[in-house]
């Protein structure tokens, strides 16, 4: 053996605690580096810009948090993936393309502050094709509009909505108003305007241009133009509000014109159960309502009529038909010019202090009602009129119904708690949209890496555990040698 040979084997033999310490504690950490590379985990992603290519957001990259304006072009579509959460600040998020950001019941997405814009440009959702954006299972404080159709599904929203009246809002919890759209099954603390409106339970003030039907509202409805106003059941707080009005139709200076129809609804429990209020000018069209087969109960006034003519102007006779109005302070209140009106076939019966109140000069005639009895001087003393106030017109009550009218609804106590919402498969947008519109130039947006999955992270940190365990238990052997 040469003598090079023996020096190396001696200098291997030789005890070097400290470098081989050294050198198992680099395997060590290589080790580790090779199995679980620390710098490519990515859970808090910062976006601002444009998006210019298909993008998908997942929950391991969450958050994803806007520290500027976020435009996502058109014929792009950026997808939301449950369980993502999106801080969006003080800015918002420009849809020309698509988003789909659907979550599930378990794993709902979140978007916190800010607003999401979309554009006439974006693609309208489609009911059909189920295609388009929609938001779906997600918790929002984040305001959303739209200029193009939108589904807003399941979510818990926070904010405020004002959509186009073709963007479908169903089975939606929403804290705020709601402008716009087919709204459908949704429970609803805010304000409601929209065409169509139909089995929600809604606490607020709705307005409608179209129908609003099947609806459990603590508030109040306004009817506007041809509004029909169906199977609803209206329960007021008489105690938060001295002008608290379950249905109210008006026409005055806005020039609202229309037959709005009241039918088949359930109104109880405010200062007035249904208020009437028209303006009659030449120049301005009016607001003719049909009341018909409702129960007003337990009000303080259960119609309340007024009618002002400044011109000599024919109009058509407010239709007061086949109501059940019963239970309530005052019955029926007249203010006003009482020519246009007709109160027939109803129940009017056992209101607390009169049936009929006027505060006109103006005989009403009244004919073919049920009073709750056939005793003609009972009935008369009812009405507060000429008899009780020589100021005022006559009540002309001849001839009356001598049993109640069986088309009128049944007198019973309306239900203090809302029905379940039984949401129907709402109506598909139309199909003929707006053309797009020019996108805005924004900044670049910054590229992103490649992001491991939550599995990934959790086989990773088990990896890494068991070889730091055995290069400690390694490199404590050598030490001891």
């Amino acid at each position: 053996m040469g003598t090079r040979s023996i020096i190396a084997r001696q200098l291997l033999m030789k005890k070097t605690p400290f470098p081989r310490m050294f050198v198992s504690a680099i395997v060590v950490i290589g080790l580790v580096g090779a199995v679980f590379p620390f710098g490519s985990v990515q859970g808090d992603t910062n976006l601002s810009g444009i998006i210019n290519s298909n993008v998908t957001w997942t929950q391991a990259g969450s958050p994803y948090t806007l520290t500027g304006n976020l435009l996502v072009q058109k014929d792009v579509t950026l997808t939301i993936n449950p369980g993502t959460t999106v801080n969006l600040g003080s800015y918002y998020i420009m849809v020309n393309g698509t988003l789909e950001a659907i979550g599930t019941a378990d794993n709902p997405i979140v978007f916190n502050g800010g607003s999401i814009a979309f554009t006439s440009s974006s693609k309208a959702w489609n009911e059909q094709t189920q295609s388009g954006c929609i938001i779906e299972n997600a918790i929002l404080t984040t305001m959303i509009s739209s200029e193009n159709a939108l589904k807003m599904n399941s979510n818990t929203i926070n904010s405020a909505l004002t959509v186009t009246s073709d963007t479908i809002v169903t089975n939606n919890i929403i804290k705020g108003n709601i402008n716009g759209g087919i709204i459908s099954g949704n429970t609803i603390t805010g304000e409601a305007n929209s065409a169509n409106i139909s089995y929600n339970n809604i606490k607020g003030t709705v307005s409608c241009s179209g129908i609003a039907s099947n609806n459990y509202i603590n508030g109040r409805i306004f009817a506007n133009g041809n509004c029909v106003v169906t199977n609803n059941t209206i329960i007021g707080d008489t105690t938060s509000s001295a002008d608290s009005i379950g249905i109210g139709v008006g026409s005055a200076y806005i020039g609202a014109n229309g037959y709005p129809k009241i039918e088949n609804n359930t109104i109880a429990n405010n200062n007035v159960g249904i208020s009437i209020g028209i303006l009659i000018r030449s120049w301005f069209s009016i607001n003719i309502p049909e009341i018909r087969n409702n129960l007003v109960t337990q009000n303080n006034i259960g119609i309340q009529y007024s009618i002002s003519r400044q011109e000599n102007w024919e109009t058509n006779q407010t239709i007061i038909e086949s109501n059940t109005i019963t239970k309530n302070a005052i019955g029926v209140k007249i203010m006003g010019t009482a020519q246009e009106i007709l109160i027939a076939n109803n129940n009017i019966q056992q209101n607390t202090n009169y049936n009929i109140y006027l505060e006109t000069t103006d005989a009403v005639n009244v004919p073919n009602n049920w009073w709750g009895t056939t005793d003609q001087s009972t009935i008369t003393n009812s009405f507060y009129d000429f008899n009780k106030d020589f100021n005022l017109g006559k009540v002309n009550f001849v001839p009356f119904l001598t049993a109640p009218n069986p088309n009128a609804p049944a007198i019973s106590t309306p239900t203090p708690t809302p029905s379940p919402a039984n949401s129907p498969s709402p109506t598909p947008p139309p199909t003929n949209l707006p053309s797009p519109q020019p996108s805005p130039t924004l900044t670049p947006t910054p590229s992103q890496e490649p992001q491991q999955t939550p599995i990934e992270v959790i086989l990773g940190a088990a990896i890494t555990v068991t070889i730091l365990g055995a290069g400690l238990a390694l490199l404590v052997y050598l030490m001891k040698r």
